[in-house]
């Protein structure tokens, strides 16, 4: 596990506590990035962030349904299930920045180094991930119109947060019966 200099504190705490031998206690994968039905997938990934797209892949095959993988990350070596893939990946398209360059996307949704503040990326088209369960990037901020909204975000202040004029849509929602937006 690489030591994230900018993340949220668990590659820090493996590299500053953890020795070889100790022993952890883990609990069950989280679904924040569930599978939506949908004709056809195009998934974009980056780095460590392919391992929520493997199941997807596997769940679109399973269905018959036609996909595709944008997959991105420093360098081929950096890149988890990059070098060996399965056969059935051959519509995966890696994209190792050190080979090809930088994958062209408008806009990014994600968290760390795949938000658009990322050098991974460049900005013509758009991806979005499905909802996010906390924000953390700021890239879809919108404007409030009308309504309360239940922030789920680490961006806002607490001034911010009570005066309801802004909320970030991949993971607040509304807290009255309606909220209004300008998109």
């Amino acid at each position: 596990m690489p030591r994230e200099k900018d993340g949220r504190g668990g590659s820090a705490c493996v590299h500053d506590k953890l020795a070889p031998g100790d022993r952890i206690t883990l609990r069950g994968p989280r679904n924040n990035f569930a599978f939506v039905p949908a004709r056809p997938y195009v998934f974009v990934a980056g780095g460590i962030g392919i391992t929520p797209f493997l199941s997807m892949i596997s769940a679109a095959e399973v269905a018959g349904v036609e996909w595709s993988l944008d997959y991105g990350g420093h360098d081929l070596g950096s890149m988890a299930f990059a070098t060996d893939p399965p056969a059935r990946y051959a519509r995966v398209r890696p994209h190792p920045q050190d080979e090809v360059g930088l994958i062209g996307l408008t806009t990014v949704c994600g968290y760390g180094r795949t938000s658009r503040s990322s050098p991974w990326w460049r900005w013509p088209a758009s991806a979005f991930r499905p909802p996010a369960a906390v924000a953390t990037c700021g890239t879809c901020e919108t404007e409030v119109i009308e309504g309360e909204v239940d922030h789920r975000d680490e961006l806002l202040t607490e001034e911010e947060r009570t005066a309801h004029k802004v909320m970030f849509v991949c993971a607040s929602r509304a807290n009255c019966p309606k909220v209004a937006l300008r998109l």
